[in-house]
Protein backbone atom coordinates (compact mmCIF):
# COMPACT_ATOMS: atom_id res chain seq x y z
CA UNK A 1 0.00 0.00 0.00
CA UNK A 2 2.47 2.58 -1.19
CA UNK A 3 1.34 6.24 -1.24
CA UNK A 4 -0.78 5.87 1.91
CA UNK A 5 0.11 6.93 5.39
CA UNK A 6 0.33 4.32 8.12
CA UNK A 7 -2.98 5.48 9.64
CA UNK A 8 -4.72 5.21 6.25
CA UNK A 9 -3.32 1.73 5.71
CA UNK A 10 -4.71 0.61 9.05
CA UNK A 11 -8.16 1.98 8.20
CA UNK A 12 -8.17 0.27 4.81
CA UNK A 13 -7.15 -3.10 6.35
CA UNK A 14 -9.89 -2.80 8.96
CA UNK A 15 -12.49 -2.04 6.29
CA UNK A 16 -11.42 -5.01 4.14
CA UNK A 17 -11.58 -7.28 7.18
CA UNK A 18 -15.12 -6.15 7.97
CA UNK A 19 -16.18 -6.84 4.38
CA UNK A 20 -14.78 -10.38 4.55
CA UNK A 21 -16.58 -11.04 7.82
CA UNK A 22 -19.83 -9.73 6.36
CA UNK A 23 -19.52 -12.06 3.38
CA UNK A 24 -18.85 -15.06 5.63
CA UNK A 25 -21.80 -14.13 7.81
CA UNK A 26 -24.08 -13.92 4.81
CA UNK A 27 -22.92 -17.36 3.71
CA UNK A 28 -23.42 -18.75 7.20
CA UNK A 29 -26.92 -17.30 7.42
CA UNK A 30 -27.72 -18.83 4.09
CA UNK A 31 -26.62 -22.23 5.36
CA UNK A 32 -28.75 -21.76 8.46
CA UNK A 33 -31.77 -20.92 6.34
CA UNK A 34 -31.15 -23.99 4.22
CA UNK A 35 -30.95 -26.18 7.34
CA UNK A 36 -34.08 -24.61 8.71
CA UNK A 37 -35.88 -25.26 5.46
CA UNK A 38 -34.73 -28.88 5.42
CA UNK A 39 -35.70 -29.32 9.07
CA UNK A 40 -39.05 -27.75 8.44
CA UNK A 41 -39.70 -30.24 5.67
CA UNK A 42 -38.83 -33.11 8.04
CA UNK A 43 -41.15 -31.93 10.78
CA UNK A 44 -44.22 -32.37 8.62
CA UNK A 45 -45.61 -35.33 10.49
CA UNK A 46 -47.95 -37.99 9.27
CA UNK A 47 -49.00 -41.15 11.10
CA UNK A 48 -47.21 -43.21 8.47
CA UNK A 49 -43.98 -41.26 8.96
CA UNK A 50 -44.23 -41.59 12.73
CA UNK A 51 -44.77 -45.36 12.55
CA UNK A 52 -41.86 -45.79 10.14
CA UNK A 53 -39.47 -43.95 12.47
CA UNK A 54 -40.83 -45.49 15.66
CA UNK A 55 -40.36 -49.03 14.36
CA UNK A 56 -36.73 -48.24 13.53
CA UNK A 57 -35.87 -46.31 16.72
CA UNK A 58 -38.26 -47.70 19.33
CA UNK A 59 -38.88 -44.57 21.43
CA UNK A 60 -40.78 -41.30 21.10
CA UNK A 61 -37.74 -39.32 22.25
CA UNK A 62 -35.65 -40.89 19.49
CA UNK A 63 -38.32 -40.14 16.89
CA UNK A 64 -38.45 -36.52 18.05
CA UNK A 65 -34.69 -36.17 17.61
CA UNK A 66 -34.79 -37.88 14.23
CA UNK A 67 -37.55 -35.61 12.91
CA UNK A 68 -36.20 -32.48 14.63
CA UNK A 69 -39.42 -31.74 16.50
CA UNK A 70 -40.17 -31.00 20.11
CA UNK A 71 -40.92 -34.19 22.05
CA UNK A 72 -43.97 -32.67 23.72
CA UNK A 73 -45.43 -31.69 20.37
CA UNK A 74 -44.73 -35.20 19.09
CA UNK A 75 -46.60 -36.73 22.02
CA UNK A 76 -49.56 -34.42 21.38
CA UNK A 77 -49.54 -35.47 17.73
CA UNK A 78 -49.52 -39.14 18.68
CA UNK A 79 -52.38 -38.61 21.11
CA UNK A 80 -54.48 -36.82 18.48
CA UNK A 81 -53.85 -39.52 15.90
CA UNK A 82 -53.81 -42.53 18.23
CA UNK A 83 -56.70 -44.35 16.55
CA UNK A 84 -55.19 -44.08 13.09
CA UNK A 85 -51.72 -45.08 14.36
CA UNK A 86 -53.15 -48.11 16.14
CA UNK A 87 -55.07 -49.13 13.03
CA UNK A 88 -51.99 -48.80 10.81
CA UNK A 89 -49.75 -50.69 13.24
CA UNK A 90 -52.35 -53.42 13.67
CA UNK A 91 -52.59 -53.88 9.92
CA UNK A 92 -48.81 -54.09 9.64
CA UNK A 93 -48.63 -56.66 12.43
CA UNK A 94 -51.30 -58.80 10.78
CA UNK A 95 -49.42 -58.61 7.49
CA UNK A 96 -46.07 -59.44 9.10
CA UNK A 97 -47.52 -62.30 11.11
CA UNK A 98 -49.15 -63.75 8.00
CA UNK A 99 -45.87 -63.41 6.17
CA UNK A 100 -43.95 -65.12 9.00
CA UNK A 101 -46.44 -68.00 9.02
CA UNK A 102 -46.04 -68.40 5.27
CA UNK A 103 -42.25 -68.30 5.57
CA UNK A 104 -42.34 -70.85 8.39
CA UNK A 105 -44.45 -73.19 6.31
CA UNK A 106 -41.99 -72.93 3.42
CA UNK A 107 -38.99 -73.92 5.57
CA UNK A 108 -37.73 -77.46 5.11
CA UNK A 109 -38.11 -79.66 8.16
CA UNK A 110 -34.42 -79.77 8.97
CA UNK A 111 -34.26 -75.95 9.09
CA UNK A 112 -37.31 -75.47 11.29
CA UNK A 113 -36.03 -73.51 14.34
CA UNK A 114 -37.86 -75.41 17.06
CA UNK A 115 -35.43 -74.43 19.81
CA UNK A 116 -35.90 -70.68 19.30
CA UNK A 117 -38.85 -70.67 21.73
CA UNK A 118 -36.39 -70.78 24.61
CA UNK A 119 -35.23 -67.25 23.85
CA UNK A 120 -38.79 -65.96 24.08
CA UNK A 121 -39.37 -67.17 27.63
CA UNK A 122 -39.82 -64.32 30.08
CA UNK A 123 -37.86 -65.44 33.15
CA UNK A 124 -40.00 -63.39 35.54
CA UNK A 125 -43.18 -65.00 34.27
CA UNK A 126 -41.57 -68.42 34.57
CA UNK A 127 -40.30 -67.65 38.06
CA UNK A 128 -43.66 -67.14 39.72
CA UNK A 129 -46.21 -69.93 39.18
CA UNK A 130 -49.44 -70.08 41.13
CA UNK A 131 -49.07 -70.64 44.86
CA UNK A 132 -49.03 -74.25 45.97
CA UNK A 133 -51.69 -75.49 48.38
CA UNK A 134 -50.83 -78.66 50.28
CA UNK A 135 -52.71 -80.64 52.90
CA UNK A 136 -50.67 -81.74 55.92
CA UNK A 137 -53.67 -81.81 58.22
CA UNK A 138 -53.73 -83.92 61.35
CA UNK A 139 -56.47 -85.14 63.66
CA UNK A 140 -54.26 -84.67 66.69
CA UNK A 141 -55.08 -82.00 69.24
CA UNK A 142 -51.40 -81.10 69.56
CA UNK A 143 -48.73 -80.62 66.92
CA UNK A 144 -45.06 -79.66 67.03
CA UNK A 145 -43.35 -78.25 63.97
CA UNK A 146 -40.02 -76.59 63.25
CA UNK A 147 -39.56 -73.25 61.46
CA UNK A 148 -36.29 -72.25 59.74
CA UNK A 149 -35.19 -70.11 56.79
CA UNK A 150 -32.17 -68.92 54.82
CA UNK A 151 -29.71 -71.73 55.40
CA UNK A 152 -27.61 -70.54 52.40
CA UNK A 153 -25.59 -73.71 51.95
CA UNK A 154 -22.36 -73.16 49.99
CA UNK A 155 -21.81 -69.78 51.63
CA UNK A 156 -18.56 -69.39 53.52
CA UNK A 157 -20.67 -68.06 56.39
CA UNK A 158 -23.06 -71.03 56.51
CA UNK A 159 -23.69 -72.45 59.98
CA UNK A 160 -24.02 -76.12 59.13
CA UNK A 161 -23.06 -77.39 62.58
CA UNK A 162 -25.78 -75.33 64.26
CA UNK A 163 -28.28 -76.37 61.61
CA UNK A 164 -27.60 -80.05 62.30
CA UNK A 165 -27.82 -79.37 66.03
CA UNK A 166 -31.22 -77.73 65.61
CA UNK A 167 -32.53 -80.72 63.68
CA UNK A 168 -31.41 -83.08 66.44
CA UNK A 169 -32.95 -80.91 69.15
CA UNK A 170 -36.18 -80.58 67.16
CA UNK A 171 -36.41 -84.35 66.80
CA UNK A 172 -35.82 -84.84 70.51
CA UNK A 173 -38.62 -82.33 71.20
CA UNK A 174 -41.06 -84.38 69.14
CA UNK A 175 -40.87 -82.48 65.86
CA UNK A 176 -41.33 -84.58 62.73
CA UNK A 177 -41.93 -81.80 60.17
CA UNK A 178 -39.69 -78.77 59.63
CA UNK A 179 -40.82 -75.95 57.34
CA UNK A 180 -38.12 -74.02 55.49
CA UNK A 181 -39.04 -70.50 54.26
CA UNK A 182 -36.62 -70.34 51.33
CA UNK A 183 -32.98 -69.85 50.29
CA UNK A 184 -31.73 -73.33 51.05
CA UNK A 185 -28.62 -72.71 48.94
CA UNK A 186 -26.59 -69.56 48.35
CA UNK A 187 -26.91 -69.24 44.57
CA UNK A 188 -24.36 -67.50 42.37
CA UNK A 189 -23.93 -63.78 41.60
CA UNK A 190 -27.10 -62.78 43.42
CA UNK A 191 -25.34 -59.59 44.54
CA UNK A 192 -22.05 -57.95 43.52
CA UNK A 193 -19.04 -59.67 45.05
CA UNK A 194 -20.91 -62.81 46.14
CA UNK A 195 -18.25 -65.02 44.55
CA UNK A 196 -15.95 -64.02 47.43
CA UNK A 197 -18.47 -65.55 49.87
CA UNK A 198 -18.91 -68.93 48.16
CA UNK A 199 -17.37 -72.38 48.47
CA UNK A 200 -19.23 -73.80 45.42
CA UNK A 201 -19.66 -71.80 42.23
CA UNK A 202 -22.09 -73.60 39.90
CA UNK A 203 -25.61 -74.94 40.13
CA UNK A 204 -24.47 -78.57 39.88
CA UNK A 205 -21.88 -78.13 42.62
CA UNK A 206 -24.36 -76.46 44.98
CA UNK A 207 -27.05 -79.07 44.33
CA UNK A 208 -24.57 -81.90 44.98
CA UNK A 209 -23.35 -80.22 48.16
CA UNK A 210 -26.91 -79.77 49.48
CA UNK A 211 -27.85 -83.36 48.68
CA UNK A 212 -24.81 -84.61 50.56
CA UNK A 213 -24.57 -82.17 53.47
CA UNK A 214 -28.04 -80.91 54.33
CA UNK A 215 -29.08 -82.40 57.71
CA UNK A 216 -30.79 -85.76 57.54
CA UNK A 217 -32.56 -87.15 60.59
CA UNK A 218 -34.61 -90.34 60.32
CA UNK A 219 -38.27 -89.56 60.75
CA UNK A 220 -37.95 -85.81 60.03
CA UNK A 221 -39.23 -84.33 56.76
CA UNK A 222 -38.17 -80.88 55.53
CA UNK A 223 -40.86 -79.00 53.59
CA UNK A 224 -39.25 -76.14 51.67
CA UNK A 225 -40.14 -73.28 49.34
CA UNK A 226 -37.49 -71.66 47.16
CA UNK A 227 -36.24 -68.11 47.59
CA UNK A 228 -34.45 -65.57 45.42
CA UNK A 229 -31.03 -67.19 45.98
CA UNK A 230 -32.35 -70.62 45.01
CA UNK A 231 -34.10 -69.29 41.92
CA UNK A 232 -31.22 -67.27 40.50
CA UNK A 233 -30.48 -70.30 38.30
CA UNK A 234 -34.08 -70.43 37.04
CA UNK A 235 -33.92 -66.73 36.25
CA UNK A 236 -30.96 -67.49 33.99
CA UNK A 237 -32.89 -70.31 32.29
CA UNK A 238 -31.28 -73.08 34.27
CA UNK A 239 -32.94 -75.81 36.30
CA UNK A 240 -34.77 -75.42 39.59
CA UNK A 241 -32.13 -76.55 42.13
CA UNK A 242 -34.59 -77.40 44.91
CA UNK A 243 -36.54 -79.66 42.59
CA UNK A 244 -33.29 -81.47 41.81
CA UNK A 245 -32.36 -81.70 45.49
CA UNK A 246 -35.76 -83.11 46.43
CA UNK A 247 -35.43 -85.79 43.73
CA UNK A 248 -32.28 -87.11 45.42
CA UNK A 249 -33.42 -86.57 49.00
CA UNK A 250 -36.77 -88.25 49.84
CA UNK A 251 -36.79 -86.46 53.21
CA UNK A 252 -36.95 -83.07 51.47
CA UNK A 253 -40.40 -82.12 50.15
CA UNK A 254 -40.40 -79.22 47.67
CA UNK A 255 -43.55 -77.12 48.00
CA UNK A 256 -42.91 -74.60 45.21
CA UNK A 257 -41.40 -71.24 44.38
CA UNK A 258 -41.57 -68.27 46.76
CA UNK A 259 -44.73 -69.25 48.68
CA UNK A 260 -47.10 -72.03 49.68
CA UNK A 261 -50.27 -72.60 51.71
CA UNK A 262 -50.18 -75.52 54.13
CA UNK A 263 -53.22 -76.94 55.89
CA UNK A 264 -52.17 -78.13 59.34
CA UNK A 265 -55.59 -79.02 60.77
CA UNK A 266 -59.27 -78.79 59.91
CA UNK A 267 -59.42 -75.08 60.73
CA UNK A 268 -55.73 -74.13 60.74
CA UNK A 269 -53.70 -73.00 57.72
CA UNK A 270 -50.13 -71.76 57.45
CA UNK A 271 -48.67 -69.43 54.83
CA UNK A 272 -44.98 -69.71 53.90
CA UNK A 273 -43.43 -66.76 52.06
CA UNK A 274 -40.01 -65.73 50.83
CA UNK A 275 -40.66 -62.08 49.90
CA UNK A 276 -38.80 -59.46 47.87
CA UNK A 277 -37.12 -56.27 48.99
CA UNK A 278 -34.77 -55.21 51.73
CA UNK A 279 -35.19 -55.07 55.47
CA UNK A 280 -37.14 -52.36 57.26
CA UNK A 281 -35.94 -50.34 60.26
CA UNK A 282 -38.16 -52.34 62.63
CA UNK A 283 -37.99 -56.13 62.51
CA UNK A 284 -41.76 -56.49 62.81
CA UNK A 285 -42.68 -54.03 60.04
CA UNK A 286 -42.62 -56.38 57.04
CA UNK A 287 -44.42 -59.06 59.00
CA UNK A 288 -47.13 -56.65 60.13
CA UNK A 289 -47.63 -55.36 56.58
CA UNK A 290 -47.99 -58.94 55.33
CA UNK A 291 -50.65 -59.70 57.94
CA UNK A 292 -52.47 -56.46 57.12
CA UNK A 293 -52.50 -57.38 53.42
CA UNK A 294 -54.60 -60.53 53.85
CA UNK A 295 -58.25 -60.14 52.92
CA UNK A 296 -60.87 -60.95 55.51
CA UNK A 297 -61.88 -64.59 55.34
CA UNK A 298 -58.62 -65.48 53.54
CA UNK A 299 -56.18 -65.00 56.40
CA UNK A 300 -53.92 -67.85 57.47
CA UNK A 301 -53.60 -68.74 61.12
CA UNK A 302 -49.80 -68.85 60.86
CA UNK A 303 -47.62 -66.68 58.60
CA UNK A 304 -43.93 -67.60 58.19
CA UNK A 305 -41.50 -65.29 56.38
CA UNK A 306 -37.91 -65.85 55.35
CA UNK A 307 -35.46 -63.58 53.52
CA UNK A 308 -34.74 -61.03 56.25
CA UNK A 309 -32.36 -63.11 58.41
CA UNK A 310 -34.12 -61.86 61.53
CA UNK A 311 -36.25 -63.32 64.28
CA UNK A 312 -39.62 -61.86 65.23
CA UNK A 313 -43.03 -62.91 66.49
CA UNK A 314 -46.21 -60.84 66.23
CA UNK A 315 -49.86 -61.68 66.70
CA UNK A 316 -52.35 -59.47 64.85
CA UNK A 317 -55.79 -60.03 63.33
CA UNK A 318 -55.76 -63.56 64.83
CA UNK A 319 -52.66 -64.38 62.76
CA UNK A 320 -49.47 -65.61 64.41
CA UNK A 321 -46.59 -64.23 62.38
CA UNK A 322 -42.94 -65.35 62.50
CA UNK A 323 -39.69 -64.32 60.87
CA UNK A 324 -37.69 -67.50 60.40
CA UNK A 325 -34.20 -66.18 61.35
CA UNK A 326 -31.36 -67.89 59.42
CA UNK A 327 -28.35 -70.18 59.53
CA UNK A 328 -25.81 -67.88 57.90
CA UNK A 329 -23.44 -65.54 59.74
CA UNK A 330 -22.91 -61.97 58.62
CA UNK A 331 -21.42 -61.67 55.13
CA UNK A 332 -19.69 -58.62 53.70
CA UNK A 333 -22.90 -57.82 51.84
CA UNK A 334 -25.01 -57.90 55.02
CA UNK A 335 -22.42 -55.77 56.78
CA UNK A 336 -22.67 -53.16 54.02
CA UNK A 337 -26.44 -53.24 54.49
CA UNK A 338 -26.04 -52.89 58.28
CA UNK A 339 -27.91 -56.15 58.87
CA UNK A 340 -26.98 -58.28 61.86
CA UNK A 341 -28.39 -61.78 61.19
CA UNK A 342 -30.01 -63.85 63.92
CA UNK A 343 -28.88 -67.48 63.77
CA UNK A 344 -31.34 -70.09 64.94
CA UNK A 345 -34.66 -71.86 64.44
CA UNK A 346 -38.08 -72.01 66.07
CA UNK A 347 -40.11 -74.91 67.46
CA UNK A 348 -43.86 -74.32 67.61
CA UNK A 349 -46.01 -76.33 70.02
CA UNK A 350 -49.57 -75.88 68.71
CA UNK A 351 -52.65 -76.97 70.63
CA UNK A 352 -55.87 -77.27 68.63
CA UNK A 353 -59.50 -77.09 69.67
CA UNK A 354 -61.91 -79.88 68.80
CA UNK A 355 -62.79 -78.21 65.50
CA UNK A 356 -59.12 -77.82 64.51
CA UNK A 357 -58.48 -74.14 65.22
CA UNK A 358 -55.56 -72.90 67.32
CA UNK A 359 -56.27 -72.88 71.05
CA UNK A 360 -52.74 -72.16 72.25
CA UNK A 361 -49.28 -71.88 70.75
CA UNK A 362 -45.93 -72.29 72.47
CA UNK A 363 -42.85 -70.71 70.93
CA UNK A 364 -39.37 -72.07 71.61
CA UNK A 365 -36.60 -70.25 69.74
CA UNK A 366 -33.18 -71.85 69.73
CA UNK A 367 -30.57 -69.14 69.12
CA UNK A 368 -26.86 -69.61 68.43
CA UNK A 369 -25.01 -66.52 69.59
CA UNK A 370 -21.43 -67.20 68.49
CA UNK A 371 -21.10 -67.92 64.73
CA UNK A 372 -18.66 -70.63 63.68
CA UNK A 373 -15.91 -69.76 61.22
CA UNK A 374 -15.28 -71.90 58.15
CA UNK A 375 -18.13 -74.22 59.05
CA UNK A 376 -17.98 -76.18 55.80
Amino acid sequence: MRGFTILEQINISSTLGNLERSRSNVGWCGEVEKRRDSMGSKTKLTPEKYIECYQKIGSKAGVARKLCVDERNLRRFVKRNQDKINALMGAEEDESSALSILQQAMLPEEENPEDEHEEKINPREYLVPSEAKVDHSTNKTRLKIGIIADTHLCSKQQQLTYLKDFYCRAYDAGVRDIYHAGDMIAGVDVYPGQSNDLIRFTEDEQVDYAVECYPKVDGVTTHVISGNHDLIFVKRKGGDPLRLISLHRPDINYLGQFSAWVKLANDCSMYLLHPDGGSAYASSYKLQKLIESFSGGQKPHLAIMGHYHRRCYVSERNVHGFLGACFEAQTDFLRRKAVQPVIGGTILDIEFTDNGSIQDIGVNFRQYLVPKEKDY
